[in-house]
């Protein structure tokens, strides 16, 4: 067998796993994201159930205290999957989301496998740091002067 053929096997024997194996990962992802992505819709339709279905029951407790404020709840309008990462039988995904009121939050959900699925565990959120345009800084300082400025604000007759 000629020196080619040899190195041209081995780069198969080599390469041929790792393709395989990111194939797979790619495939978890989409696994997870799409939990994550089902979530959304059915908080949007307000389906407890449904989200009983892809979550474990330490948040079942939760969702349905959530549920249960009733037709208060925000709609999301729109998500973002920033990342997914995996670890064996545990996955994180960080995720922006905008309200029908253009507030935007950062969810952190945190993913684990039972019985080859995925489901949502755990979740912790913040309100994302709006960046003030200069509109929003002159706007504000409309009605809130500077505060080594000596302006009156009652008007005395």
């Amino acid at each position: 067998m000629s020196i080619i053929k040899q190195l041209k096997n081995i780069f198969i024997i080599l390469i041929l796993p790792v393709f395989f194996l990111s194939c797979k990962d790619d495939s978890e992802i989409d696994k997870v994201n799409k939990v994550i992505e089902d979530f959304y819709i059915y908080f949007n339709q307000k389906d407890l159930d449904k989200i009983k279905e892809i979550s474990t029951h330490k948040l079942d407790m939760y969702f349905e205290f959530v549920f249960s404020i009733g037709d208060n709840l925000v709609q999301i309008d729109s998500i973002e999957i920033i990342d997914t990462k995996i670890e064996a039988t545990k996955a994180v995904v960080n995720v922006k989301t905008i309200d029908i009121y253009d507030n935007v939050m950062i969810y952190n959900w945190h993913l684990i496998k039972v019985k080859d699925k995925w489901k949502i565990n755990e979740l912790n959120g913040h309100k994302d740091e709006k960046v003030l345009n200069k509109e929003d800084i002159e706007y504000s300082k409309k009605d809130n002067p500077p505060k080594d400025t000596n302006v009156n604000l009652k008007q005395t007759k």
